[in-house]
């Protein structure tokens, strides 16, 4: 085999190897519930929100509740009405929490944020229920 051959059988094989970046916030992200009636009157567990960060276009909470190690689920939701230019966007944590609760235990939950952008812009603040501080995604 001459050495154009194996360059061409490199790039082709190295432009295989790529990945969506978006595909993978979505396979490893959990998609965000967009309704306003979830949002108004969701029903929760007890939990507190110890961390939120942004990495790579996903929303990352540390949660912390009462629990005994069974299954808990965690949906984060907003309303419908988003302003199309509007800067902030709220956002509500809603947890279940299946097991009794025998200890203090955490859970990180990951949310994809993709979906939440505006083509209008190229940051937006999440003001996230029952968290202190303004969450800056910038994309």
């Amino acid at each position: 085999m001459n050495i154009k051959t194996l360059l061409i059988l490199a790039v082709f094989i190295a432009a295989s190897c790529r990945s969506n970046d978006d595909d993978m916030v979505e396979s490893t992200c959990n998609a965000i519930e967009i309704n306003s009636d979830l949002f108004n009157n969701g029903i929760t567990d007890e939990f507190e929100i110890l961390e939120a960060s942004v990495t790579n276009d996903c929303l990352i909470l540390l949660v912390r509740y009462g629990g005994g190690g069974g299954e808990v689920f965690g949906d984060l939701v907003t309303q419908e009405e988003a302003v199309e230019n509007s800067t902030e966007r709220n956002l509500r944590f809603l947890f279940d929490d299946q097991s009794p609760r025998d200890a203090l235990l955490s859970e990180t939950f990951e949310y994809n944020l993709i979906p939440l952008q505006n083509s209008n812009m190229s940051s937006i603040q999440f003001n996230l229920e029952g968290f202190a501080d303004p969450i800056l995604y910038e994309y």
